[in-house]
């Protein structure tokens, strides 16, 4: 999910995810009510990455847009864990 999590397309492809991996096996549920943490968390990591790579073509076209695309899912991850 790396790059796009901000994408109206993602809860879709999170439950089709969800449905393969338990296919195979069980997910608790404590586990899947993380999953948004996790999305949130590797883009705030991209977000710091982007920051510290400012040289490299994809940091430059990622840029400012990346990181308010980024504080708005945050804020929509928080409003939903408030």
């Amino acid at each position: 999910m790396s790059f796009f999590e901000h994408q109206p397309q993602v809860p879709e492809l999170i439950d089709s995810w969800l449905s393969g991996y338990r296919r195979v096996t069980d997910l608790p549920a404590a586990d899947e009510a993380e999953i948004w943490t996790f999305i949130l968390f590797r883009r705030l990591l991209l977000v710091a990455w982007i920051g510290s790579h400012t040289a490299v073509d994809i940091a430059q076209q990622l840029g400012a847009g990346y990181t308010r695309d980024s504080c708005d899912l945050a804020e929509n991850y928080l409003s939903r864990m408030g």
